[in-house]
């Protein structure tokens, strides 16, 4: 049975990558982005393993659709739906924590007087309070402000410094501490 529920998931990319490519580019585009996220090999061999990354990628796609269709159709509804979907999103893989404020800022961007700026805050706020639980048990468990885990600031090391991925280990591992390694 899980493994089905996963292969479902993994399915409803598709769709999400063709909304996506329809709101921002066009019908062609959706159809082309769809048949691509269908047939791309990793994706396919993603979707029978219980993995995190296909929860996230069906979670995330599903998010910016529902941020487009929330610019589109200026729905205040559309953006606490897409903060919904981005805050579960973070919780599966925490990257995307970081560029929160940055869809928040572009939903209030794009029209901030037909009620973009309303749409954002509400993107940031229903993101955040669905984060905001864990982060709340991490403070309890691990005594100090972890958003969601305490491999973020690792991960975060090492997509963004020359040094090659083992060395980032042996740095980060040197530190005493999980609070402390964060």
């Amino acid at each position: 049975v899980t493994k089905w529920a996963q292969v479902v998931v993994s399915a409803l990319v598709v769709p999400a990558v063709g909304e996506v490519g329809r709101r921002a580019f066009g019908p062609r585009v959706a159809v082309g982005a769809a048949a691509v996220c269908a047939l791309y090999p990793d994706l396919v061999w993603f979707s029978v393993h219980f993995w995190s990354e296909t929860l996230f990628l069906a979670l995330l796609w599903w998010a910016v659709a529902e941020a487009l269709r929330a610019d589109d159709e200026g729905r205040t509804r559309g953006a606490a739906s897409a903060g919904l979907l981005w805050g579960a999103a973070i919780l599966t893989r925490e990257t995307v924590l970081y560029f929160t404020p940055v869809v928040a800022a572009w939903l209030a961007w794009r029209s901030p007087r037909a009620g973009g700026s309303r749409r954002g805050a509400l993107f940031l706020l229903v993101s955040l309070l669905v984060v905001a639980p864990w982060t709340w048990r991490n403070h309890e468990v691990l005594g100090g402000f972890v958003p969601v885990s305490t491999a973020g600031g690792q991960n975060m090391f090492q997509g963004n410094c020359p040094i090659p991925r083992d060395e980032t280990y042996v740095m980060v591992n040197a530190v005493k501490g999980r609070l402390e390694q964060y």
